[in-house]
């Protein structure tokens, strides 16, 4: 009688899991995008990035007299700004966000601003 109850619970147990604890909601899962930093280069990563948001969408720091002197239309222009460069992409307290009026870049943008710094800023 025992061993028959046992299975009877053990059945149960079965059922119950099949119907509850294994459930498909249909959900869509967003597909993971993964932000490579590895191989950061200036002119193939870092510049692409500052010639879309700095000179073409906000249009300010490639032309003969940028705000504040702030060339980022060459290497020498981007080197030059590297002590507030990332405070001012990621919006930090105490520097001017930019882009002016805009959303900060997206954070795999950053990364890779950041990751060129981190590995010597070179023109590479």
């Amino acid at each position: 009688m025992k061993l028959l109850t046992l299975a009877l619970l053990i059945c149960l147990l079965v059922i119950s899991f099949m119907q509850y604890g294994c459930r498909y909601d249909k959900q869509l899962l967003a597909p993971v995008v993964l932000c490579d930093t590895s191989n950061v280069k200036f002119k193939t990563t870092v510049q692409p990035i500052l010639i879309t948001n700095c000179l073409i969408v906000g249009g300010c720091h490639g032309d003969a007299s940028p705000p504040n002197g702030v060339f980022l239309n060459t290497y020498a222009g981007v080197t030059a700004q590297l002590p507030k460069l990332l405070g001012v992409i990621k919006h930090l307290p105490g520097f001017d966000p930019m882009p002016k009026g805009k959303d900060p870049l997206n954070s795999c943008d950053i990364s890779k601003i950041e990751r060129w710094i981190l590995n010597g800023a070179k023109n590479d």
